[in-house]
């Protein structure tokens, strides 16, 4: 037999499939991954955006309290309401799940008009405020100076999925001119 087989047998064929097979499996994994934690990383980073946003508000409507109503000296919640220094002006930071758009409520009262408004909306958000009230001096039950005051503020902001990207964002802000 003088003729050369240039031919692929069935085998050939067969192991050149299979090998062909594998490694796109394994590029389809590693791609398959790279974008679970892409999703997860953009995820991620709208919790963090999201829990700076309420924080920066809550950090700038505190700063200019001149009294907390609620919660009370060295107490904790999940609601907040402090006034400014006319008293005409009341804040409450309240969760928002009732109306099914998740977030923080911001509801400003001045001089009987009243603003809505809700921050982080749609993400699952837990608050807590805890005041914190440390006296230097006490005359006739009433305090006169405060060594520190202000308010620990722990906002968690996740997603309706799963925790796994849940972001924690907690600050001590200080009131200046406390009553």
């Amino acid at each position: 037999m003088i003729h050369s087989k240039k031919a692929l047998t069935i085998v050939e064929i067969t192991i050149g499939v299979l090998i062909s097979s594998v490694l796109l499996i394994v590029v389809l994994n590693l791609f398959s991954s790279g974008m679970k934690n892409s999703s997860k990383t953009l995820t991620h980073q709208d919790n963090m955006e999201a829990a700076n946003i309420l924080m920066s508000q809550i950090e700038c409507d505190l700063q200019r309290a001149t009294e907390i109503k609620h919660p009370g000296w060295n107490d904790s919640d999940n609601v907040a309401n402090w006034v400014f220094q006319n008293k005409n002006v009341n804040i409450t930071y309240t969760y928002d799940g009732a109306t099914g758009l998740e977030g923080i409520r911001r509801i400003v009262n001045d001089n009987g008009k009243s603003m809505n408004t809700i921050f982080s909306k749609g993400h699952p958000v837990k608050i807590k405020f805890t005041h914190y009230a440390k006296p230097t001096s006490i005359e006739k039950g009433n305090i006169k100076n405060y060594e520190k005051h202000g308010m620990w503020v722990e906002v968690v902001v996740g997603t309706k999925n799963s925790d796994i990207a849940s972001f924690t964002l907690k600050r001590l802000i200080t009131i200046h001119s406390p009553k």
